[in-house]
C-alpha cells in the first residue's frame, strides 16, 4: 500500500482526528453568527443611529438655551445661534445617511457620511484642535479614507472585528481564529500523526522496508499538506458561509492600516494574500517543530504540551512582558498573528517596529530551514545507530 494512502486512512480512522475538525467548523459556524447578532450595534447603520439621536438631544439643548429666557451676552447668543445651525444640519444628514442605507444606496448615504466627518474636522481645526484629542483625529481620518474608498465602490461598510461579507470574514477567521484555536487543532493533529506509530516507545514502522530519512521525509510531506489543506478548506467554508448569507463583498474592499500620521488603506486581496503567506509559514514551522519534538518525546500529551508553550505561550511572553518586546520580532511564532504584522497594530500592541511582512517571511523561513536542517541530522544518525545495532 502507497505509504501516503496508508497515513491518511490511519488519520481519518482516528476520533482525536475527527473531534477537532468538528470543533475547528463549530468554531467558525460559532463565530459568523456572533458577528451577525452582535456586530449590528457596532455597525454603520448603528453608528448613524446614535448619531442621529445624539444630534436631536443637542437639539433640545440649544433650543433650552434660546427659550430659557436668561439674558445672554450677544457673543453667547450668536455662538447658541450658529451652535444650533451645524446641529440641524448634522442632524438632517445623519437622517438622510440613515434613509439612503436602508435603500442600500451606499455611494449617497456614504456622501452624507463623509459631510459629516468634514463638519468634525473643519470644526476642530477652527477650535486650533482643542475639540478632540489627537487619538481621536486619528480615528476621524482613518474613517473618512475609508468611507472615500467605499463610496467609490458603491460599497456598504462592513462592521470592523464583526465582520460579514464574504471576502472580510475570512479576514476576521485568519486573523481572531488562526493565532491560537486553528493552530491549536493543527498541534493536535500533526501529534497524532507523528507519535502514533509509536506503541509502548518503540516506532513500529522501522519495520517498513524503508529508510528512516525517508520515513520522516514522507511523514513530513504528508503532514504538510494535511495542515495545509485542513486551514485552506476552513476558510473556504468561510468565504462560502459568509458569501450566501450576506455576499462576497469586494476584492478591493479597503484594510486601514495602523499609522500615527496620514490613514493608509490596503486592498484586502493584498492583506489576505500576506497574511495567508505567513500562516502557511507557520504552518510549515509547526509541523517541523512537532517532527523534531517526536525525536525526543514518545508521549502524545507531553509533546503537545512542550508545542503549545512554544508556538502560542512564547508570543504571549513577548507580548506580555515588556523586556521582551524589543526582540519580539526574533520570535518566528509572533508572526501567526499576522493580522496585527499586515496592519501594522502590532506596531501599537507591543510596539516593536521591526515585526513586519517581510521580517516574517525571513524568520519563519529561518526558522524553517534550521528545523529542517536539524531533523535531517538526527534522521542520519538514528539510520547510522540502527546500522550499527543490526551488525553487532
Amino acid at each position: 500500500m502507497n505509504y501516503y494512502r496508508f497515513l491518511f486512512k490511519k488519520t481519518m480512522k482516528n476520533r482525536a482526528t475527527s473531534v477537532p475538525l468538528l470543533l475547528l467548523l463549530a468554531a467558525i459556524i460559532g463565530l459568523y453568527v456572533i458577528n451577525q447578532t452582535s456586530g449590528e450595534f457596532f455597525s454603520y447603520k448603528g453608528g448613524l443611529t446614535d448619531h442621529h439621536e445624539e444630534t436631536k438631544d443637542l437639539e433640545e439643548y440649544y433650543e433650552g438655551l434660546q427659550n430659557d429666557g436668561v439674558a445672554y451676552s450677544a457673543v453667547e447668543v450668536a455662538s447658541f445661534e450658529a451652535g444650533h445651525q451645524d446641529v440641524r444640519e448634522q442632524s438632517m444628514w445623519s437622517a438622510k445617511a440613515l434613509q439612503l442605507a436602508e435603500e442600500e444606496k451606499w455611494d449617497e448615504a456614504l456622501g452624507y457620511s463623509i459631510n459629516l466627518l468634514n463638519q468634525q474636522l473643519e470644526a476642530n481645526e477652527q477650535a486650533e484642535g482643542s475639540l478632540f484629542p489627537a487619538e481621536h483625529m486619528l480615528v476621524l481620518k482613518g474613517e473618512l479614507e475609508m468611507y472615500e474608498q467605499l463610496q467609490a465602490l458603491e460599497q456598504e461598510p462592513d462592521t470592523e472585528g464583526y465582520e460579514t461579507f464574504g471576502f472580510t470574514y475570512v479576514f476576521r477567521v485568519m486573523d481572531s481564529l488562526f493565532p491560537v484555536l486553528i493552530v491549536l487543532i493543527l498541534a493536535v493533529l500533526l501529534t497524532e500523526v507523528f507519535l502514533n506509530s509509536y506503541k509502548k516507545g518503540m516506532n513500529i514502522e522501522v519495520l517498513l522496508p524503508m529508510s528512516f530519512s525517508r520515513l520522516t521525509a514522507k511523514r513530513i510531506w504528508f503532514s504538510s499538506l494535511l495542515a495545509g489543506t485542513v486551514y485552506l478548506f476552513a476558510l473556504a467554508i468561510s468565504f462560502v458561509m459568509a458569501s450566501l448569507v450576506k455576499g462576497t463583498g469586494n476584492v478591493l474592499y479597503p484594510v486601514l492600516l495602523y499609522s500615527v500620521e496620514l490613514p493608509e488603506t490596503s486592498p484586502i486581496w493584498i492583506v489576505l494574500v500576506k497574511m495567508g503567506t505567513l500562516q502557511l509559514l507557520g504552518i510549515l514551522s509547526l509541523v517541523l517543530l512537532i517532527s523534531l519534538i517526536s525525536f525526543f518525546v514518545q508521549n502524545n500529551l507531553v509533546s503537545l504540551l512542550i508545542t503549545l508553550v512554544a508556538v502560542i505561550g512564547s508570543p504571549m511572553v513577548f507580548r506580555s512582558i515588556e523586556a521582551f518586546h524589543a526582540i519580539a520580532h526574533l520570535n518566528p511564532f509572533t508572526y501567526l498573528a499576522s493580522g496585527n504584522v499586515v496592519t501594522r497594530f502590532i506596531h501599537q500592541d507591543i510596539p516593536n517596529t521591526h515585526a513586519t511582512f517581510e521580517t516574517g517571511i525571513v524568520s519563519l523561513g529561518v526558522f524553517s530551514f534550521l528545523l529542517a536542517v536539524l531533523i535531517n541530522i538526527l534522521a542520519y544518525r538514528h539510520e547510522q545507530k540502527s546500522m550499527y545495532a543490526a551488525k553487532e
